[in-house]
């Protein structure tokens, strides 16, 4: 099972763990420093992570024009294999 851990987001001490079912592999290049890719032969499966993820980043008690910070879906699309 893989798993993304966000640290420190806004100052927070404390950690969020998203944990990804099986079949749904979560990827980070080395050269794309803020990017992740999550992906997976379930459609279903690989939404409720990318929903996870954006979910435990909302910004509560706090101002949303001032602050921008967030993880936000910057590409969505479903490929088949020939």
């Amino acid at each position: 099972m893989q798993s993304v851990e966000i640290k420190n987001f806004l100052g927070f001490k404390m950690n969020k763990r998203i944990d990804a079912p099986e079949g749904v592999l979560i990827t980070k290049k080395e050269e794309e420093k803020n990017n992740l890719t999550v992906q997976g032969i379930n459609l279903q499966d690989v939404s409720q992570v990318c929903a996870r993820i954006q979910q435990s980043t909302v910004i509560q008690d706090k101002d949303l024009r001032s602050f921008l910070d967030g993880i936000y879906v910057q590409d969505a699309r479903l490929e088949f294999a020939d």
